[in-house]
């Protein structure tokens, strides 16, 4: 599975699909969620840049199909 989004690739892993995050900074044109999120607050108006996890990660669909290629 592919998103942009990291809350969202945070279920499959359980399903023993694969995931990897491409970081938009500007998905949104606003802020970005810190590297180390407030407990209690929502981050769901601001792009993740910013890996969590053991996801797969990428700067654009390019290196991301780069990735891919070479593994």
């Amino acid at each position: 599975m592919l998103a942009v989004h990291q809350a969202e690739l945070s279920y499959v892993g359980g399903y023993g699909m694969q995931a990897a995050f491409v970081m938009r900074a500007n998905d949104f044109g606003g802020g970005m969620k810190p590297r180390e999120p407030e407990p209690g607050r929502h981050y769901f108006d601001a792009a993740d840049i910013y890996p969590e996890g053991g996801l797969t990660m990428s700067g654009s669909l390019i290196a991301l199909a780069e990735q891919i290629r070479q593994s």
